[in-house]
């Protein structure tokens, strides 16, 4: 299981707190990482948080247009990958209806049933608001798949992309300490002068952008992900 502990042994290791004292505290950090790399690596590989969202959850002063709001338990949404609405909660044109088992007659319903629909869309309000369309008649409870920034536990960070996760982790403490070990390059002893090799802090900016560049170039393979098709 990842947790805050197991990423910060990771980091200190990496940036060599074995052979100098860090210039920065274990909580700023765990700041570092909240603030930095928990936004960022949610937003290639957010967390799927589902949500039922229900009559309740309406906003009284927009009734006529289906606005809701989701409650994450303080989760901050980032967007919303899919809704699941229930049948007979909203108009939608049922012409012509076959109550045949023919597979031709079926097809056949449900080429009209295609051309005469409403699609079934939503909009996103950040931070929390969503619209349906078309407009319900009654209200019924209804699914939403939320893509939010994971919590600072760790714990929903998937285990197959933990390297992943602590080499951003790394770049961006790095990142962050680097003008500050910059003006350090060197450290006085009474054994004489010894040389810190930052090469790797230094360099830390750069190999995020790398690592960003391969989350991207990865992004449309991941599964779940909602694609384009062009044919």
């Amino acid at each position: 299981m990842i947790t805050p502990t197991t990423l910060l042994r990771h980091i200190k290791a990496q940036l060599g707190s074995t052979t100098r004292v860090l210039p920065i505290s274990d909580d700023e950090i765990l700041e570092i990482i909240e603030e930095e790399t928990l936004p960022t690596f949610s937003k290639y590989y957010p967390y799927m948080y589902r949500v039922y969202v229900g009559k309740e959850d309406k906003l009284d002063y927009k009734e006529a247009r289906s606005v809701y709001v989701m409650k994450t338990d303080g989760l901050e949404i980032l967007g919303v990958a899919k809704v699941f609405r229930t049948d007979g909660s909203y108009n939608e044109c049922r012409y012509p209806y076959y109550n045949t088992n023919n597979i031709f007659d079926i097809a056949i319903a449900n080429n009209y049933l295609s051309v005469a629909s409403t699609p079934e869309t939503f909009a996103f309000y950040p931070p929390s608001l969503i619209e349906l369309f078309p407009k319900n008649w009654v209200d019924k409870e209804f699914l939403v798949i939320c893509k939010c920034i994971h919590p600072k536990s760790l714990q929903t960070i998937p285990p197959t992309l933990k390297d992943e996760f602590f080499d951003l982790a790394t770049y961006d403490v790095g990142r962050a300490i680097a003008p500050i070990l910059i003006h350090y390059d060197q450290l006085q002893t009474p054994y004489g002068q010894i040389e810190l090799k930052i090469d790797f802090i230094n360099e830390c900016a750069q190999k995020r952008e790398d690592l960003l560049e391969k989350f991207q170039s990865k992004f449309m393979k991941e599964p779940e992900r909602r694609k384009i098709w062009i044919v």
